[in-house]
């Protein structure tokens, strides 16, 4: 099988082009749902791009990651699959149709590891203005038929323009870019003074982000859907083994009800509804190691499990595409060597 390159943008662009068009599989119009980790590793299974230099940074995992290997090993594994930015900075949905690359003057840089001169690409910055309300994967689905929802980490938007955060108003500000469903949003990487708006201490919570995703999916509508599905972990921003001890119930709009995550598949249903076990079952599989990238790999593969497990007890794994990848490189991150802009990807389609 000849090896394929293509990149993000223009993979979205297709899958929009054959949903509106009249080719005969327009006419299935499947459910759509990107999934996109925060710094995910590229493991060596998944034939990652050689290192950069010596550092010695995660690629293999004890005991696995067996929902995103089912992704894998039953779909489509692009090999040479490459983002159009180094770094998460311009809009990862992408927004963008035209997929054009950005940061090209990366390699300019005098530290090709993480240059520090990127310029910083937000929707409000966008030169035509309409890269939210036109230009945008979800407005054009929306457009034609589909319901659409995005759960988890935004960072696309500067809220000092927008008079400061509020929960409600990174849910608004989502909501203008062509989402019906916006929950569970993470406006920027945990860290800074929006994480105490809403004055509860909250961090990463996969079990909060998941349970707005599949409430997503299990709405009975008739409507074919587009979920994006983008988790806070395993990014370094908030520690991951830290999140762990924090109640599931805290989250950016404020404390829930533990009892809300009690029945979530392949996660807390598995440990009688119980948040805490599930999470120190998390720290076993771990085998102990508290690094970031270890707990949010195996919390991010159980997310999707219950993602997969949903679509399966609702009867829509035969009509959903899952596009699993990363936003960017990692071990070159913030360069346009491999390891910066080539990514693992995977597409999922039984039907």
């Amino acid at each position: 099988m000849a090896m394929r390159t293509i990149n993000v943008p223009t993979l979205l662009s297709l899958f929009t082009l054959l949903i509106t068009s009249n080719i005969p599989f327009a006419s299935c119009t499947p459910n759509i749902i990107v999934m996109q980790p925060d710094d995910f590793s590229f493991y060596d299974d998944w034939t990652p791009p050689p290192l950069l230099d010596d550092s010695n940074l995660l690629r293999t995992l004890p005991g696995g990651l067996p929902f995103i290997e089912k992704l894998r090993a039953e779909g489509l594994h692009m090999t040479q699959a490459y983002a159009a930015s180094p770094v998460v900075e311009p809009p990862v949905i992408p927004p963008s149709l035209e997929g054009i690359p950005q940061e090209p003057q990366a390699l300019d840089s005098p530290d090709p590891k993480r240059p520090s001169n990127l310029p910083k690409l937000l929707i409000d910055t966008v030169s035509d203005g309409n890269d939210c309300s036109e230009n945008n994967i979800a407005a054009v689905l929306k457009e034609h038929g589909y319901r659409t929802g995005m759960v988890g980490k935004w960072h696309l938007t500067n809220f000092d323009d927008h008079g400061g955060y509020t929960y409600a108003k990174s849910q608004e500000v989502v909501r203008s870019c062509g989402f019906e469903y916006a929950e569970a949003i993470y406006a920027e990487n945990l860290e800074g003074d929006w994480m105490t708006t809403e004055g509860v201490t909250f961090s990463h919570n996969m079990e909060y982000v998941v349970k707005k995703a599949i409430d997503f999916i299990a709405d009975n509508d008739s409507r074919p859907f587009f979920l994006y599905f983008n988790p806070t972990v395993p990014h370094s921003s908030g520690t991951v083994d830290d999140a762990l001890d924090i109640s599931c119930g805290n989250t950016p709009e404020g404390i829930l009800p533990e009892s809300d995550f009690s029945d979530i598949p392949e996660m807390t249903r598995n440990f009688g509804g119980s948040c805490a076990a599930y999470r120190a079952d998390i720290r076993s599989r771990a085998k102990s190691r508290t690094i970031n990238r270890i707990l949010g790999s195996i919390w991010v593969d159980d997310a999707v499990g219950a993602i997969y497990k949903t679509l399966e007890e609702t009867g829509q794994l035969r009509d959903t595409i899952i596009l699993w990848q990363l936003d960017h490189g990692i071990e070159a991150k913030g360069t346009l060597f491999e390891g910066g802009i080539r990514i693992p990807q995977f597409i999922h389609y039984p039907a």
